[in-house]
């Protein structure tokens, strides 16, 4: 088989030969496996029962880890509002393990779904993870930033220059 296939096989082996009492190791792997099968179309109830295990460790780098992976499970338009939620809960929870990438990975869900819905405090998000990616120096998460702020000045710029036009024509007429 493949590379992923093999490596796949051996992360179910590990399940299988983990002891009673690895919990937070058992649900890392469980909601790994069940987001990389979610990821190739496959079920998401896995991932959201992985989501569920990971809350019961009590081990909020795991909770986080497993929101992240959810929330990349979930990326389709009728789950927008739903990966809200998860962003800002791994955001919090993130922050609780004091994990700087897994807050700064929630932070930047948090302004794409603002984006997506349209919401007003996209910009501010934006803003606030550049802030934080800067800080971080995470270079991963400033060039998605850039995307997000090129995007942002494509659309601005495909509104505004109509307007402007419109303008024109409307004073070149009142004239």
């Amino acid at each position: 088989g493949t590379e992923a296939e093999r490596v796949t096989a051996l992360q179910r082996h590990a399940l299988t030969v983990l002891p009673p009492d690895a919990s937070v190791l058992r649900a890392r792997l469980t909601i790994r496996l069940a987001a990389e099968e979610a990821y190739r179309s496959g079920p998401l109830l896995p991932v959201l029962e992985g989501v569920d295990a990971a809350r019961h460790t009590g081990d909020a780098r795991t909770l986080a880890e497993a929101l992240s992976l959810c929330h990349h499970a979930l990326l389709a338009p009728e789950y927008t509002w739903r990966r809200l939620a998860i962003a800002n809960e791994l955001i919090t929870v993130a922050a609780t393990a004091g994990d700087g990438m897994l807050s700064l990975i929630g932070l930047c869900w948090r302004a794409a779904d603002l984006f997506l819905l349209g919401e007003p405090g996209a910009e501010a998000a934006l803003a606030e993870l550049r802030l934080r990616a800067d800080a971080l120096q995470c270079r991963i998460i400033l060039f998605i930033v850039r995307a997000m702020e090129v995007m942002l000045a494509i659309v601005f710029r495909s509104v505004l220059v109509p307007i402007k036009a419109i303008i024109m024509n409307t004073l070149s007429v009142s004239a």
